[in-house]
């Protein structure tokens, strides 16, 4: 899953790339939850 390039120390830039991508999918993920629990929730 992980490229070997972020394994690698010294590419502080491609490694902040990667983590803003996994953080842009958590954040995804988390909307998408409370989109659901307020469906849920108050309906």
């Amino acid at each position: 899953m992980w490229s070997p390039g972020y394994l690698q120390e010294g590419r502080p830039l491609l490694r902040w790339g990667y983590s803003r991508r996994f953080k842009a999918q958590v954040n995804r993920k988390a909307a998408d939850d409370a989109r659901f629990l307020q469906r849920f929730l108050f309906t």
